[in-house]
């Protein structure tokens, strides 16, 4: 669908709020907070795997209904 003319100076007005600086800092955010997930969180979440599997495991051993 083509874009009006209305529509063009709206998004033009729009974009006049945003400065390069204010891209920049909003990168710089995502990108801090991706790389605390990578060393904080995946790492939490492959533990709490291993350990549910484990579980999940002594569980079967112990003639519990469990199925995967």
């Amino acid at each position: 669908m083509p874009v009006t003319h209305e529509q063009d100076v709206e998004i033009k007005e729009v974009h006049k709020d945003f400065n390069t600086e204010d891209i920049r800092e909003a990168v710089k955010s995502a990108s801090d907070i991706i790389r605390n997930l990578e060393k904080e969180v995946v790492p939490e979440l492959i533990e709490l795997g291993r350990q549910f599997r484990e579980l999940m495991e002594r569980l079967a051993g112990t003639g519990t209904a469990y199925r995967e």
